[in-house]
C-alpha cells in the first residue's frame, strides 16, 4: 500500500507542482510528428536491422522531430495561412438548393 500512495501522490504532485517550460503556440509540431514517426520507425527497422524499441525510438525521434519542424514550417503553416484567403470562402448556395430534402 505504500508504494501505491506513493505513486498517486507523484503523479498529483508532478501534475501540479513542475512548472515545464511551455511551447511557443506559433511552432506546433504535433501533426507533422503524427504524420512522420511511424514511417520513418519503419524505414529506420528495415535499413538498420534494429529491433531493440529504446534503439528505435532513440534513432527516430531526432529524424521525426527535424521533418515535423520543416513541414510545419513550409507545409502546414502556409497552408493554415490560406484558410482565410477569399479564394476558399465558402461559396453561397442557390436559392431552393436545401440539402435536407
Amino acid at each position: 500500500p505504500v508504494i501505491w500512495l506513493t505513486l498517486a501522490y507523484f503523479v498529483f504532485w508532478f501534475a501540479y507542482v513542475p512548472r515545464l517550460p511551455t511551447i511557443p503556440k506559433e511552432f506546433d509540431l504535433s501533426y507533422g510528428v503524427y504524420l512522420w514517426a511511424w514511417p520513418v520507425q519503419q524505414s529506420v527497422i528495415m535499413l538498420g536491422h534494429v529491433r531493440e524499441p529504446l534503439v528505435v525510438f532513440a534513432i527516430t525521434a531526432p529524424i521525426v522531430l527535424v521533418i515535423a519542424a520543416f513541414s510545419w514550417r513550409y507545409i502546414e503553416k502556409p497552408a493554415l495561412a490560406l484558410k482565410d484567403s477569399p479564394w476558399f470562402a465558402a461559396s453561397p448556395r442557390p436559392a431552393g438548393s436545401d440539402e435536407a430534402n
